[in-house]
């Protein structure tokens, strides 16, 4: 059990980590709140507050730094007068050093000034004990090569024992090792790797913890969709083409651009909840993914340099897709009383680190002998042989088979949208039994009376008390049901349109899935062929419906006297229906599976929920609920 305020001291290192993010949204900021609140006491070695103002201060030389050469490079590209002409004379305007330093220094004391630091002076270090410890090897000497380094490391922990002493209970956070084996083990010394670390078991101590841990896993499948769709959307990802051997020799590509092109087998785990109150709760999510970016770089080792110029010509821009599996951190804010998640901003690093494969993207050669025959082709109606693509691509846009795909896409996104409040219903009852077993007592025992028999409710109508064993298979019940229906809730939506080479994936009521699949068209057709191209639909690895689309590609012959003897037109028929109605009768099944579980929720709803508002009216601050 911790005991308020709880004394914290806090590493250099975990001020660099953070990166000096004093925003209201970080991990730092959360300091003030824990602060404000009583549980947290903030004391600072002297030593740390000088590390942390020196680093602050080096990170805003490296600010100016940056700002001088972003304008050299803008007026390398315009002059001055058209810069600032154009609207965009900010990137020319200099950075003060002494200023930046200054103004850096302040932010920090007025952060310090939030948090009510306490700082440990010098003054109280035992010298002659450290020295003791350095001439015996003890930690953090034992290393003989880095003893010098290690001595900020022996103050640091010397004033720690000098003011706590064997019995008053410390939180140290830290990444260093040295800190940690320079305090020794003591009873009274808490060790935390970082800020959500110390959190998270401030938090544990909040008798909704549990509850708010089993919440967020039954919202993963919308969370991880949330967070595929926050990187794809966001600005949030950095490549790092260029790395160093262990000589320092630099290899790889300085790239200039590149885009996300996918994020896929994404899964999440909880790290730390945050910050728990009234009204929200924060958590930091551990994220593990695949993702495939496609990055641009100007190939200056095969350009021309131009000695009067001065500068690189005929420089050809060149692509390479990598492919990353990366892990990151992750932190969302959910409100309580609203199912609301929100993604608080983060940053992906991409590098060798997590570099899985490069992949050199070749360029299309120029055919000019193709020109010719496309341009005759052209001539008599026909398609270029080298643009069946983009007809293809152009006719399956106002196609029977496009509008009817469009349509079932449609009705199947309709059902996953009704389950949204279905699986809300299953996450709130679990929540209101949590909260007070005893109210929910009777009325549980009414809902096995209604609902007997449907969606395989564990008691029977026969019933007379509900044990608490009972309770405990009903929560079972309603977790299976919310995890059932919340993968149809979070289902990505279909869209509205397949496209060759394109998969469209959905899954039934019993968690089938299903892939309709239209494959590409690959290389150049010849005249007068008659090109397939297949469309499958499968039940997992099942094919259980086939279509095609069927290209004429068009031709033409010349006669003895230069006349066109013979002519076939371009032509594309489609064939879908076998599918088109396997994915109806799925719809149809979905349909009525929902109806049933309509039902069941609103039988639900009416005995157990109210509206939204008269719901928070009817709560106390003891039964707020997470859903």
């Amino acid at each position: 059990m911790i005991k308020y305020p709880l004394n914290v001291t806090i590493d250099t290192n975990i001020f660099i980590s953070n990166k000096f993010d004093f925003s209201e949204d970080s991990t730092l900021s959360l300091l003030v709140k824990y602060v404000q609140q009583n549980k947290i006491k903030v004391i600072l070695s002297d030593i740390v507050v000088r590390e942390v103002e020196k680093h602050i201060v080096d990170k805003g030389d490296e600010l100016c730094k940056l700002i001088r050469k972003s304008r050299k490079d803008a007026l390398s590209v315009l002059p001055e007068e058209l810069i600032r002409k154009i609207g965009v004379g900010h990137i020319l305007l200099s950075a003060k050093k002494d200023d930046v330093r200054e103004k850096s220094k302040a932010e920090l004391r007025r952060f310090l000034d939030e948090i009510k630091v306490e700082t440990i002076k010098t003054s109280i270090i035992d010298l002659d004990s450290i020295l003791e410890d350095y001439f015996s090897f003890k930690p953090p000497f034992e290393d003989n090569d880095r003893k010098r380094k290690e001595f900020p490391d022996a103050f640091i922990a010397n004033q720690i024992r000098a003011r706590f002493g064997k019995d008053e209970i410390i939180a140290i956070v830290s990444m260093d090792k040295g800190l940690k084996k320079a305090c020794k083990a003591s009873k009274n010394h808490l060790f935390f790797s970082s800020l959500g670390e110390l959190y998270n078991a401030i938090n544990k101590e909040e008798k909704e913890y549990e509850d708010i841990l089993n919440s967020i896993k039954r919202k993963q499948f919308l969370i991880a969709n949330m967070v595929k769709k926050y990187v794809l959307d966001k600005n949030c990802v950095e490549v790092i083409g260029l790395s160093y051997d262990k000589d320092g020799i630099e290899y790889g590509y300085a790239y200039h651009d590149f885009v996300v092109q996918e994020m896929s087998k994404a899964s999440i785990g909880i790290h730390t909840i945050d910050e728990i109150t009234d009204e929200k709760v924060i958590a930091t999510l551990l994220v593990k993914a695949s993702i495939d970016v496609l990055c641009t770089y100007k190939d200056y080792d095969n350009a021309v340099w131009d000695s009067e110029e001065k500068s690189y010509i005929y420089v050809e821009t060149r692509k390479i897709k990598e492919k990353h599996s990366s892990r990151f951190g992750c932190r969302i804010e959910i409100k309580r009383g609203e199912r609301d998640v929100r993604i608080i901003p983060f940053k992906i690093i991409l590098n060798s680190d997590t570099r899985i494969e490069r992949i050199e993207v070749e360029e299309d050669v120029y055919n000019y002998m193709q020109e010719e025959i496309d341009d005759s082709r052209r001539i008599f109606g026909l398609q270029s042989l080298n643009k069946y693509n983009d007809y293809l691509a152009s006719n399956l846009e106002d196609s029977e088979m496009e509008e009817e795909f469009k349509y079932l896409f449609g009705e199947i996104n309709s059902v996953y949208k009704s389950y949204e409040d279905i699986c809300l219903t299953y996450d709130m009852l679990i929540d209101i039994i949590k909260i007070n077993r005893e109210k929910a007592r009777n009325k549980l025992l009414k809902l096995s009376k209604i609902i007997n028999k449907k969606n395989s409710f564990p008691l029977g109508s026969d019933i007379d008390v509900i044990t608490d064993d009972d309770i405990e298979g009903i929560i079972i019940w309603a977790e299976n049901n919310y995890n059932r229906t919340s993968k149809l809730a979070d289902k990505s939506y279909l869209p509205d349109s397949i496209g060759y080479g394109e998969t469209v994936a959905f899954i039934d009521d019993k968690d089938n899935e299903y892939r309709l699949s239209l494959d590409s068209f690959m290389g150049i057709p010849s005249g007068g062929e008659l090109e397939t191209i297949d469309i499958l639909f499968c039940k997992g690895q099942e094919v259980i419906a086939r279509g095609c689309v069927e290209l004429t590609v068009g031709y033409y012959e010349f006669d003895d006297e230069g006349g066109v003897a013979e002519a076939i037109d371009d032509n594309i028929e489609y064939n879908y229906e076998s599918i088109a109605k396997k994915i109806r009768d799925i719809i149809f099944e979905l349909q009525i599976h929902l109806e049933n579980e309509k039902e069941i929720s609103e039988i639900i709803d009416e005995m157990f929920v109210y509206t939204k508002d008269e719901k928070k009216k009817d709560c106390s601050c003891e039964d707020k609920i997470l859903y």
